[in-house]
């Protein structure tokens, strides 16, 4: 079959040659921080969270339907298409990248264009669709940051008081304005019950507190993300705790290099050494000893089989 040579706007299946990179991870895990010191590997195109909002990520985990899979995904990748090679070869996108610290001066005298570069994309909730992403995507590679669900429960609580709360899950406008954490909903009781509750879970989340129901939605997110590894393979998916990001950066940033096959620069060390190391066990010091326990009766046996204990 004779090859047909596309003009790069009609080309989105060359994204294969690109990656993509998927950087995935709980909310508050630290996946916005990774994503930016990533993107300054030279040749990595960073995008972050908007060219496929969580909606529609909760969609292709909630359909049954392979084809109705496969149309959304190619759409997706349309999306994820455009993006990149504009960014590429568009000389005004350059320059604000350039202006944004994300590229050298040298990229807007340099011919443009996208060989060796890395479509990469950060969201979080992509943790819910990896095994269709993977398999739509056959060249991607994903970046899975963990940390403790107790501090990441501590912080959605402080930083988005209403999400997963009594009144936000009794409001079918309140759901839909929370769809990144609700996504799709089946409403019982009153309550719309996120799709990725389990039907022997939906009686224990109505009676959760929000803390509780985050440690749940963290139990679930890392699960899914984590049965990745056995699926793909470890040179497609490499696992990062964000205690160890913090501790150990530049150790952790090499066996990231070595896994994208890049080199370390020093924008990539500069950006790395801005880490806070005061977020490492907020839980325990604000969360009363009650809540605490209830998290460890959630999903004690995540918490030891990813080392955190009690």
């Amino acid at each position: 079959m004779t090859e047909i040579n596309l003009p790069l706007e009609d080309s989105p299946s060359k994204l294969d040659n690109h990656g993509p990179l998927f950087i995935l991870g709980c909310p508050r895990s630290g996946t916005t921080f990774l994503s930016n010191c990533i993107a300054g590997f030279d040749k990595v195109e960073e995008f972050v969270g908007v060219l496929c909002p969580p909606r529609l990520i909760h969609i292709v985990s909630f359909l049954n339907v392979p084809r109705h899979k496969e149309l959304l995904l190619s759409g997706i990748r349309d999306i994820f298409w455009q993006s990149f090679w504009r960014r590429r070869t568009f000389r005004y996108e350059i320059i604000t990248e350039v202006m944004k610290g994300n590229k050298s001066l040298l990229n807007i005298i340099k011919k443009p264009g996208i060989d060796d570069s890395i479509f990469s994309y950060k969201e979080p909730f992509l943790c819910f669709a990896v095994d269709d992403f993977s398999t739509h995507f056959k060249n991607s590679k994903f970046i899975h940051i963990i940390r403790d669900g107790r501090d990441i429960a501590d912080s959605l609580e402080r930083r988005y008081p209403e999400v997963l709360t009594n009144q936000v899950l009794m409001s079918d406008e309140l759901s839909y304005n929370k769809v990144s954490e609700i996504g799709i909903w089946k409403k019982i009781n009153g309550f719309n019950i996120p799709y990725w509750i389990e039907d022997r879970f939906v009686e224990d989340f109505i009676n959760y507190s929000p803390y509780e129901r985050y440690i749940l939605m963290w139990k679930v997110m890392v699960e899914s993300a984590r049965s990745l590894s056995d699926k793909i393979g470890t040179t497609r998916y490499i696992e990062l705790r964000y205690e160890d990001l913090i501790k150990k950066p530049e150790h952790k940033i090499n066996e990231i290099s070595d896994f994208l096959n890049l080199k370390t620069n020093n924008k990539v060390i500069k950006r790395l050494r801005k880490v806070f190391s005061t977020s490492i066990s907020v839980s325990k010091l604000r969360q009363e000893d009650t809540k605490l326990k209830s998290a460890y009766q959630i999903a004690g046996d995540l918490f030891s089989s990813l080392g955190y204990g009690k």
